[in-house]
């Protein structure tokens, strides 16, 4: 009687050993869920996309006297400049030609019309500096010499109207009182980019760029700056799942271990190795491959049992 008492006792403390395991996991899971100490009203904080710079190995060998417009590769590309403003899209290379871009900013179109004319050129001379404010060299150095830039599939969007400037945040900035500031989305690709001019792009990568037009008060224009767009900082991770993890993933893997000794059972064994293995690529930050370790953790436990079990039903089958 005591025979069969003892193997139904074992089977339920396996089983609520398995249960307390998966308990465990979904807890683990809605404390990873829950934001401690972040006010659900607080705004996520912003802050300027940086653009990543590749190193000069990643870019063609430059050609400072070369005509680009006698590449075959770049005769077959679309160079037109396709200006786009209150839902109209013009190309603007060619109508400027033609004398019929009035109709489309002609001071702006004018503007973008040039820009890219002197990158096709490239600076030797460094005579591209024409093209920035003042206020864009606050932050920003010089042009180096580039060498002629094979620009095509240009894109210009116009997105605001001009915007009066009426303050000045510095006392040098006086002067820009009353002149106008208008923003552009403009895109375009770079063929055999060498790196001379953008090192932020790759290949035919596209990267959006924001740019903000300065009029003074004479009619001239400059870019006054150039950005890439916002992006959401991360918040904090104010979770407290990260600091439990590990020390669960030891535990369990310390007491497979110690099964593993006193019931010299070759499937703790592997439960204890594949948890702990897990665990040690899970630190380096992914809460999945966390979550995946305690899987695989109670797959390896629940699999044991099952053949156990079995185990268990074929010595009494032989026996009987």
């Amino acid at each position: 009687m005591e025979q069969n008492t003892k193997p139904q006792n074992i089977k339920k403390k396996r089983l609520i050993v398995l249960i307390g395991t998966l308990c465990v996991l979904l807890v683990l899971v809605l404390l990873n869920s829950i934001d401690f100490e972040t006010s659900p009203t607080e705004d996520t904080p912003e802050a300027p996309y940086v653009p990543e710079t590749y190193y000069a190995y990643y870019f063609v060998e430059p050609d400072y006297e070369s005509n680009i417009f006698e590449n075959p590769e770049y005769q077959r590309l679309d160079k037109t400049i396709a200006y786009t403003y209150n839902g109209q899209t013009v190309d603007l290379k060619n109508n400027l030609k033609t004398g019929s871009a009035e109709i489309y900013d002609p001071p702006f179109g004018d503007f973008f019309a040039k820009y890219f004319a002197a990158l096709a050129k490239g600076n030797a001379s460094g005579g591209f500096d024409a093209f920035y404010s003042d206020v864009y060299f606050r932050t920003h150095k010089p042009f180096a010499k580039f060498a002629p830039q094979k620009v095509y599939d240009i894109d210009v969007q116009r997105i605001t109207e001009p915007q009066t400037i009426t303050s000045e945040e510095k006392e040098e900035d006086a002067i820009y009182i009353g002149c106008t500031l208008t923003s552009f989305e403009v895109r375009y690709r770079i063929l055999h980019n060498d790196g001379t001019f953008r090192r932020d792009i790759l290949g035919d990568d596209i990267l959006v760029q924001y740019i903000d037009l300065l009029g003074d008060r004479s009619g001239n224009y400059t870019i006054n700056s150039v950005g890439y767009g916002k992006h959401l900082v991360s918040a904090p991770d104010k979770s407290i799942l990260p600091l439990i993890l590990p020390i669960v993933w030891i535990v369990l893997s310390l007491i497979a271990l110690v099964l593993f000794f006193i019931l010299k059972k070759k499937a703790i064994l592997l439960a204890s190795a594949v948890t702990f293995v897990t665990f040690l690529v899970s630190i380096t930050g992914s809460l999945l491959w966390q979550f995946v370790a305690f899987g695989i953790l109670a797959v390896a436990l629940a699999l044991y049992l099952v053949l156990k079990q079995r185990k268990k039903k074929q010595e009494t089958t032989e026996t009987t």
